[in-house]
């Protein structure tokens, strides 16, 4: 697969003096204006139907995340070659400079997201279904805040939600309590008032729910990251299990669909990614063609089964006086099958 291609979106006026965006190859942009941004776009090589989009942040991490961990691309080429998840275009966005202003629960730039780059998206040459299960927002740390606060607020537009060690702790007040060692020099009620305010997710609060617009969300967190940030009773450092099964509660209790899941790892790229395979395969469906394939293994299945049934039934009741056989009214589902 060809390496993610870098665009940059910019915004002009039309005839009518309206702002539109558009995306253009960076080799045809002779000038680079201060309010573009660049984005690296990874294409399918080819499809039978619309893919699906797949956005992250942190997007140069994740084409060159370190720590010997295979890139996303990588990954995703891998998951295209083993027929594990249908054809996405992917697109990864750096973080600017101000990363933390961006990501963490920006509506300018959830605004971004939804009513600029995902409609580009859907255009030709990119041709993306327009299917809000389609459309899959991923990021680690501040940008799996970022992606959870796009997603709920437009949860018409994306459907799964991949969040990394989210900072699911912050809030307007955290006052700079963004890593565990400002603990250590910190007073017991400091400790106690900051950690109230992470764990109380205001944020989640102040995004206005829309009912009947459920989204699939997988938080994982490292087991490492966890034991170095332990939440005993609020005189720590909220860690990322304790911040994801406090949030996992909130949103099904709001009817969304949460998958959990703790890596071995810490607070790194090379926990998040040796995840991303086991993540993206729980998120994004399969190509149609394994869909149908796994239709007639579990037709098969069935019918192997209910096959089994009549026979057993038949040999209990030979000597018996003849019953007419009645098939279960449902049979079991295959262990592949969900």
């Amino acid at each position: 697969m060809p390496e993610p291609i870098p665009y940059v979106y910019r915004e002009e006026r039309d005839h009518n003096e309206r702002v539109v965006g558009s995306l253009i190859s960076q080799n045809m942009v002779k000038e680079t204006l201060d309010s573009d941004r660049l984005l690296y776009i990874h294409q399918p090589l080819s499809t039978n139907a619309p893919p699906g989009i797949l956005i992250l942040m942190d997007g140069e991490q994740e084409m060159r995340p370190g720590f010997a961990a295979k890139s996303t691309p990588e990954i995703v080429d891998e998951l295209y070659e083993n027929k594990k998840i249908s054809p996405q275009v992917c697109v990864y966005i750096p973080a600017p400079q101000d990363r933390i202003r961006e990501y963490a629960c920006n509506e300018e730039f959830a605004n971004f997201l939804n009513n600029k780059l995902v409609p580009l998206l859907r255009k030709p040459p990119f041709g993306c279904s327009d299917c809000r299960e389609q459309t899959t927002i991923v990021g680690t740390s501040f940008g799996g805040l970022a992606a959870t606060h796009a997603a709920l607020t437009y949860p018409e537009t994306f459907g799964n939600v991949l969040s990394q060690s989210g900072a699911f702790w912050w809030n307007e007040g955290w006052k700079g309590f963004d890593h565990p060692d400002k603990w250590t020099s910190a007073s017991k009620t400091a400790k106690h008032e900051t950690t109230q305010q992470a764990m109380a997710m205001k944020w989640l609060n102040e995004i206005p729910h829309k009912e009947g617009l459920s989204v699939n969300f997988y938080l994982s967190g490292g087991e490492i990251e966890e034991n170095k940030t332990p939440s005993l009773n609020g005189e720590s450092f909220p860690g990322a299990t304790t911040l994801n099964n406090e949030l996992s509660t909130r949103l099904a209790d709001r009817g969304h669909n949460v998958t959990t899941a703790i890596t071995s790892g810490d607070h790194d790229y090379g926990s998040w990614q040796s995840d991303k395979p086991v993540a993206l395969q729980t998120l994004l469906p399969k190509p149609a063609l394994q869909q149908a394939a796994d239709h007639e293994k579990a037709k098969q299945y069935r019918d192997n089964l209910r096959e089994m049934k009549r026979s057993d039934l038949e040999e209990t009741s030979s000597n018996a006086e003849t019953e007419k056989f009645t098939p279960l009214p449902t049979t079991p589902k295959p262990p592949w099958e969900k």
